[in-house]
C-alpha cells in the first residue's frame, strides 16, 4: 500500500470539514478545490488517486467538469466519486454517462463514504513523516511532496498591521577580524669576535759571556 491522494472538490465548508478530516485521518492525503474551474487545473496539476465531487458548485456543473476530465488522457482513468446533494433518480444516469464511477447521495454517513473510497482505490498508508492536523481543509499550495498542492491549515489573510510585531531585525553579517602581523624573526646576535692569537713571546737574549780578569803583572 502506499499513501493514496484524494481531491475533493467543494464549495461548502460544513462538508470539506467532514469528509476531508475523515479522509486524513484515515491516512489519505486531501486536497480541496472550492469550485469547478480550480479543481480542473488542481486535478490536472496533482494528479489526484481519486476525485471527491459535488455537482452544484459555483463556477460550473460538476458532470460538465468530470466529463471535461475524461477528455485529458492523462486523468481519464482518475476514479471520480460524486458526493450531492441532488437526486441520484435525477442525476445518476447522467453521471454514469459522463464517467463517474459511483454516485453517492447526501446526507449520508461519513463511514459509507470512506468505505467507497476504499473500494475504489483501496486503503491509505500514512506518509513517513507526517504533517500536523490541518485546521481546516483549503486549496493551498505546497512545497514539495506529491504533486504540487497538499492539504494545509488555510487561514484568514492578515490584515494591515494586525499582529505585526517589529520587523526583524537581520542579523549582522559575520566580520573576519584581520590576524595581527606577525611578529618579525628575532634578530640574530654578532657572531663572537674570535680569541686574540697566543702570541710565543721571543726568547730571551744570553747574557753576553764575561771576559776573564786580567792576570796583574808580576813583579819586576
Amino acid at each position: 500500500m502506499s499513501t493514496k491522494l484524494v481531491l475533493m472538490i467543494e464549495d461548502s465548508e460544513h462538508d470539506r470539514e467532514i469528509y476531508g478530516r475523515l479522509l486524513w485521518y484515515n491516512n489519505f492525503d486531501v486536497i480541496c478545490a472550492l469550485d469547478a474551474e480550480q479543481g480542473y487545473w488542481m486535478a490536472r496539476e496533482a494528479r489526484p488517486d481519486l476525485i471527491l465531487l459535488d455537482l452544484g458548485l459555483p463556477s460550473g456543473d460538476g458532470l460538465d467538469l468530470c466529463g471535461r476530465l475524461r477528455q485529458e488522457p492523462a486523468m481519464a482513468e482518475i476514479p471520480v466519486l460524486v458526493l450531492s446533494a441532488r437526486p441520484r433518480v435525477d442525476y445518476g444516469r447522467r453521471a454514469w454517462e459522463v464517467g463517474c464511477a459511483c454516485y453517492l447521495e447526501k446526507p449520508i454517513r461519513p463511514s459509507d463514504v470512506l468505505a467507497e473510497v476504499e473500494r475504489l482505490i483501496g486503503p491509505s498508508t500514512p506518509p513517513p513523516r507526517r504533517a500536523a492536523r490541518p485546521a481546516d481543509f483549503g486549496a493551498v499550495p505546497r512545497a514539495g511532496g506529491r504533486g504540487s498542492l497538499d492539504v494545509r491549515p488555510r487561514r484568514p489573510p492578515r490584515r494591515p498591521g494586525a499582529d505585526a510585531g517589529p520587523p526583524a531585525t537581520p542579523p549582522a553579517a559575520a566580520t573576519l577580524a584581520a590576524p595581527p602581523p606577525a611578529a618579525p624573526p628575532p634578530v640574530a646576535p654578532p657572531p663572537a669576535a674570535p680569541p686574540p692569537a697566543a702570541t710565543t713571546p721571543p726568547a730571551a737574549t744570553p747574557p753576553a759571556a764575561i771576559p776573564p780578569a786580567a792576570t796583574p803583572p808580576g813583579p819586576p
